[in-house]
């Protein structure tokens, strides 16, 4: 008896959406023997953008529906490779038949989606994939990462592409008052999500992230403690993380008998750094008309990419720190690279991660209904101090950097006695 070759899928037609026609070729190219083989690495995002004459969009729709079809496999800061057993492409054209099962359970793929709204190289997105990647990795879930690049837009397009191939989405929305569209097309096909470090107002969906009121006033009631009586805060706009920090800062003033003057609180648009020194060139010019308002001040950063800025501004003034301004940031991603080192606010980003995939996945578990929402979780925040808010500090970057090597090697030989 013989058997009839599988017969390939038939081509969208040129009406059909033009993602459809790259995910063919793609398709075409991966099948009996094309020209990319099993474990082959796909060409970079760019680089199929300006094969095929495409938008990123397009391509990453095209990789997202061959990743849930069990063509691709999607490797976290290395890009798109061909899969070793994949579904059969007539399983793939099946699963848009009425009453199909959702393309996000292919082959029983179980796929969880981390949308981002930078690259996971930054190094506070970096850490939430790592920590996110490896417990879903623990609980036999894949995990693939996508960008909104901070566009409400993209966002909201992204998730409703989303919501008919992953079991799960992890989000850290661009806005916290942006288009709920995307959501609504997750909950209406009952695909459970999590916010991460911030989180949309209004909707009932919960969080993880860093107890940020409490670092916030952490920072202030450090900088209070240097004997400062001003302290201004430098911030990117609005998200409720941010806000969180303004209200432990604020909190902190009071307790500290100091009524909080709104003119202190500094907020620009999304720049990163070069918000930071526009910030920080004002309020410095302001203080400068105000004669004799000569005393030492503090600054909070409620980033540490804003507080670089605000080092160069404050420099560039003539101001030395910590002896005429005390400055604190917070994440500590930057910190030991700025001069002196930043006194900061330590997030784990990969604790973060992972406390965001456990909860998403126990909304996944047996007998788990998703319409209970569980709890969020706060991690504690960390004030690590060092040069840059006390000037009577010790600390020393050459004694840190050598006593972490030290306790680096240490772990190395005790993993090699161990084996």
């Amino acid at each position: 008896m013989t058997t009839e070759p599988a017969k390939k899928p038939k081509p969208p037609t040129r009406s059909a959406p033009l993602y459809q026609n790259l995910v063919a070729d793609l398709r075409g190219q991966i099948e009996d023997g094309g020209t990319l083989g099993v474990g082959d690495r796909l060409p970079s995002i760019a680089s199929l953008c300006r094969q095929h004459g495409v938008s990123t969009i397009t391509v990453r729709a095209a990789l997202k529906e061959l990743v849930a079809s069990g063509y691709l496999e999607s490797r976290v800061g290395s890009g798109f490779y061909v899969r070793a057993r994949r579904v059969p492409a007539a399983a793939a054209d099946s699963a848009n038949a009425p009453g199909a099962l959702s393309p996000r359970f292919h082959g029983g793929e179980r796929v969880i989606a981390f949308q981002l709204t930078l690259t996971s190289g930054n190094p506070f997105f970096k850490g939430l994939v790592a920590g996110a990647e490896r417990e879903c990795r623990r609980q036999g879930y894949r995990l693939i990462v996508v960008v909104s690049h901070e566009d409400a837009d993209q966002e909201a397009q992204q998730l409703r592409e989303l919501s008919g191939q992953v079991a799960g989405v992890l989000v850290v929305p661009a806005v916290m008052d942006g288009s709920y569209a995307g959501y609504g097309a997750l909950m209406e096909r009952k695909v459970p999500f999590v916010f991460v470090d911030r989180a949309v107002r209004g909707l009932a969906a919960p969080l993880v992230s860093t107890d940020n009121e409490e670092g916030g006033y952490l920072a202030t009631r450090h900088l209070l403690s240097t004997g400062v009586r001003t302290v201004y805060v430098v911030s990117e706009r609005p998200a409720t993380s941010l806000e969180e920090r303004i209200q432990g800062y604020r909190r902190a003033l009071r307790d500290a008998g100091i009524t909080p003057d709104p003119a202190w609180v500094r907020e620009g648009p999304l720049f990163g750094d070069t918000s930071g020194y526009d910030l920080t060139r004002n309020l410095l010019a302001e203080r400068r008309e105000r004669a004799g308002d000569d005393a030492p001040f503090g600054l909070f950063a409620l980033q540490d990419e804003i507080a670089r800025g605000s080092y160069a501004a404050l420099k560039e003034a003539g101001l030395r720190i910590p002896a005429d301004v005390r400055v604190v940031g917070f994440d500590d991603l930057y910190s030991l690279h700025m001069d002196p080192p930043l006194t900061t606010v330590r997030q784990d980003t990969e604790g973060m991660g992972a406390s965001a995939a456990r909860v998403l996945l126990k909304l996944l578990a047996p007998g788990t209904g998703v319409t209970r929402t569980p709890r969020g979780v706060r991690l504690p925040p960390e004030l690590v101090v060092r040069s840059s808010s006390d000037p009577a500090s010790t600390f020393s970057l050459a004694e840190h950097l050598s006593r972490h090597t030290r306790i680096a090697v240490e772990r190395h030989r005790t993993k090699e006695s161990v084996l």
